[in-house]
């Protein structure tokens, strides 16, 4: 197989927030367009897609950016149907590093095992945060909580290790960013611990 990754155009990233992520992600973990919109227009938002070089977009992430800090946040992280079981998202996760030059390190969020309404549910976020763990990506002991979800929080380093009290600070910031454009949203309510 011949891929690339690189990055995405704010149009790419919109055809993808508009289309593809309403079919990976539940609608209250979908932010509003309008803020979408506004922190691709400030510089605030970045997207990654990897590439089948014949056949296409095989794989997405997007990302805030927040200025106050090198570390930014994947907001959404997807490997499209047809590429899933094949090792993908490992090698997307490993190569957007390199395309990530300038970024101390990716925060990102997984929902807490404790909070899972069932068994199955559990089951699917353990195995969630095992891919993580395998991929290099470690807790922070962060947990934080949005829209009525309970998340942990996780650190990819690109170019520099942290501590827990720089991820939280990091993420306080990136959610700063994220949650400006939305105060006039249902979807503001907030909290790290």
């Amino acid at each position: 197989m011949s891929y690339s990754v690189k990055r995405l155009t704010e149009g790419e990233m919109l055809d993808i927030y508009t289309g593809l992520a309403k079919h990976h992600f539940p609608e209250a973990e979908l932010k509003p367009l309008y803020a979408v919109k506004k922190l691709m227009e400030n510089g605030e938002y970045i997207g990654l897609g990897m590439f089948d070089d014949n056949a296409g977009l095989m794989a997405y992430a997007l990302f805030t950016v927040s200025k106050d800090t090198d570390i930014i946040l994947l907001d959404y992280y997807a490997v499209l149907e047809e590429y899933r079981s094949q090792g993908t998202g490992s090698i997307f996760l490993s190569e957007m590093k390199n395309v990530l030059k300038g970024v101390g390190g990716i925060l990102l969020e997984t929902e807490d095992i404790e909070f899972a309404v069932n068994e199955d549910e559990a089951d699917i976020r353990r195995r969630r945060d095992s891919f993580y763990r395998r991929n290099g990506v470690a807790a922070t002991g962060v947990k934080s909580g949005y829209c009525g979800v309970n998340y942990n929080i996780w650190y990819l380093p690109v170019d520099r290790e942290i501590d827990t009290k720089t991820a939280r600070s990091a993420l306080e910031s990136l959610y700063n960013t994220m949650f400006e454009y939305m105060k006039d949203s249902d979807k503001v309510d907030r909290f790290i611990v």
